[in-house]
């Protein structure tokens, strides 16, 4: 058995999200910042654009370079936190 059934019986067996969810933990917050501000811009950019955008102001930062899967994650999140529902 697990260490969550062990300490809570079958109730510690429900899924929960994360309590972090939302928050890149390997993004600085200054990061996520302007990456979603990108996502929201009028007229909208593509998701390659809003990449190379962020790692050419990266590295000015001092920030690591995100990945496309990253850039994207902070976008699919931006989207779910304004709809209120996961997409």
């Amino acid at each position: 058995m697990s260490q969550a059934t062990n300490t809570n019986g079958f109730a510690g067996l429900v899924w929960h999200p994360r309590v972090d969810r939302g928050q890149g933990q390997d993004v600085p917050p200054n990061l996520q910042t302007l990456t979603e501000r990108l996502v929201v811009q009028r007229p909208k950019h593509s998701m390659v654009a809003i990449h190379c955008h962020v790692t050419v102001l990266a590295p000015m930062q001092g920030w690591l370079l995100p990945s496309h899967s990253r850039v994207d994650q902070i976008h699919t999140l931006l989207r779910e936190r304004q709809s209120g529902e996961p997409l």
